[in-house]
């Protein structure tokens, strides 16, 4: 979201002086937003239960679906903060306005419809559907306009989750703690962006530029 905010200002002068440059911009900040949400939200779900069990005692442990559920909602909120930036950059507000009443609607719906059968958990599915259609239809509706291509530059990224992931699971076999666990993992995420030499690193800097 600091990121967001930093660039909305940049957003808005070239959504009108300069086009290329505003979906390349565009481009950038919702592969970095991916390059950070992809991971906490696998992250998230591998870690589910200890984490639940650090913050709040193992009687909790079955809320760690629950909590799966929510950390794969970022794959999607993390996107939606810049697509929500561009979108009121050209001016385009009643479409977010209608995203979200459509994602209102069907988190009412897909409460009424899962609740019952699956409790939290079905509440929790619902709000990562929902936002999953908020973000699908602003995706739509900003492509519309200025068409931009981001999965292809996610690929060192899914890479580097995948590593990421596989260490996770290496020091829950062996036993180690979820604090230096989630060190390790961040470190080995980042240190494998490096080695892969992912360029939505130095990207971070040099969208505020000009």
């Amino acid at each position: 979201s600091m990121i967001a905010a930093a660039v909305f200002p940049l957003n808005l002068r070239l959504a009108v002086s300069d086009s290329e440059r505003f979906t390349a911009i565009l481009e950038k900040t919702i592969s970095i937003g991916m390059l950070v949400g992809i991971p906490i939200a696998v992250g998230g779900i591998l870690l589910a239960e200890p984490i639940i069990a650090l913050l709040f005692g193992q009687g909790y442990i079955a809320a760690a679906p629950i909590l799966q559920v929510l950390m794969a909602t970022l794959i999607f909120s993390f996107p939606l903060v810049f697509l929500s930036n561009a979108i009121f950059a050209i001016n385009k507000q009643k479409n977010l306005a209608l995203a979200y009443l459509f994602g209102m609607l069907g988190n009412v719906a897909l409460n009424i419809l899962l609740i019952p059968q699956f409790g939290a958990v079905g509440s929790a599915i619902a709000t990562l559907i929902s936002t999953g259609i908020i973000t699908w239809f602003v995706w739509y509706k900003v492509r519309a306009i200025h068409y931009f291509k981001v999965i292809p530059k996610l690929k060192k990224v899914i890479f580097a989750t995948i590593i990421m992931a596989g260490g996770i699971a290496m020091l829950d076999y062996f036993g180690f703690g979820i604090l230096p666990t989630i060190l390790v993992a961040t470190a080995v995420y980042f240190g494998s962006l490096l080695a892969l030499r992912e360029s939505l690193i130095t990207d971070i800097r040099s969208i505020f530029k000009k």
